[in-house]
């Protein structure tokens, strides 16, 4: 099983992206999160599908298989990435595809699909919080006046 690499290790070197990667996830995110809040779980699904199979094409793959499940995981023997059914993921997505084009590594998978994450998506970017290797939305705290 593989070891999750830390925050530093991520962070420490960014992937090489082909310049279509970078300009397809933007497009994607400018018609696919215009509703993104009021949207089904289901409608985010397709619209994450659809993340997929442009990117599985922009990096010269197949397309994977895709699925929902109750987590995140790619199999690679059946070339299937299962999408969370409760908890639509567009950096959770990006991971498990990273793992269906480049492998097991799970640094490799951790820096492409967060620095992706990071260089298309900057201010939801900055709306989360670390938590050992994963990216999770920060807890807000509120404070009771007297």
């Amino acid at each position: 099983m593989n070891q999750y690499p830390t925050k530093k290790q991520i962070l420490t070197q960014q992937p090489r992206f082909n310049k279509e990667t970078i300009k397809l996830t933007k497009l994607w995110k400018t018609l696919a999160l215009k509703n993104w809040k009021t949207d089904t779980n289901q409608t985010k699904h397709h619209k994450l599908k659809t993340l997929i199979t442009t990117l599985s094409q922009t990096n010269n793959k197949t397309k994977p298989k895709t699925t929902t499940n109750t987590e995140y995981f790619y199999d690679p023997n059946k070339k299937t990435i299962h999408l969370n059914i409760n908890n639509p993921s567009i950096i959770s997505t990006l991971h498990e595809l990273a793992h269906h084009l480049y492998g097991p590594n799970e640094i490799q998978a951790c820096r492409w699909s967060i620095w992706l994450f990071k260089k298309c998506f900057p201010e939801q970017y900055k709306k989360l919080e670390w938590k050992n290797h994963l990216l999770t939305k920060k807890k807000h705290t509120t404070i009771n006046a007297p």
